[in-house]
């Protein structure tokens, strides 16, 4: 099988992107026909940031494959319905990803800094008696 996905921008650059890593955790322990298993992409923070045209998995089934590698069980049961298979990628969170991880712990170090001026503000306008309309004008910004 070959798995690639393609970005938004395919009509321009003819690009397949390739997977860093495709394990398969059950092959359908539960009915039979599901198989999960769990992608990592080179760069999966580029993935499905735009919400009208989304980036796309593709799955190809190569002409002369043989299931005996793949399928357990009777080979004469199973019955692939199509060669070619794709599916919308959303937006991903891959935090095993070092530089999804790093920004996500930047992004949490920054929630607490702005709550740390939050208050440092209200409390440097109650001292002062200017009034809270600058706090106010603050948080409507953002």
């Amino acid at each position: 099988m070959d798995i690639y996905w393609r970005d938004t921008d395919y009509m321009n650059n003819r690009k397949d992107n390739k997977l860093a890593d495709f394990q398969i955790d059950d092959y359908g322990s539960k009915d039979n026909r599901t198989v999960n298993f769990t992608l990592t992409f080179f760069e999966p923070y580029m993935i499905g940031l735009l919400v009208k045209i989304s980036d796309k998995l593709f799955m190809d089934v190569k002409p002369n494959f043989n299931h005996t590698g793949i399928f357990f069980g009777n080979i004469s049961e199973v019955q692939l319905v199509m060669n070619t298979t794709y599916a919308p990628l959303t937006m991903i969170f891959d935090y095993r990803n070092k530089f999804m991880s790093t920004m996500r712990s930047t992004a949490v170090i920054m929630y607490w800094v702005l709550i740390g001026m939050f208050a440092a503000q209200f409390v440097l306008l109650l001292w002062r008696g200017v009034g809270l309309h600058p706090l106010w004008v603050m948080l409507e910004y953002l």
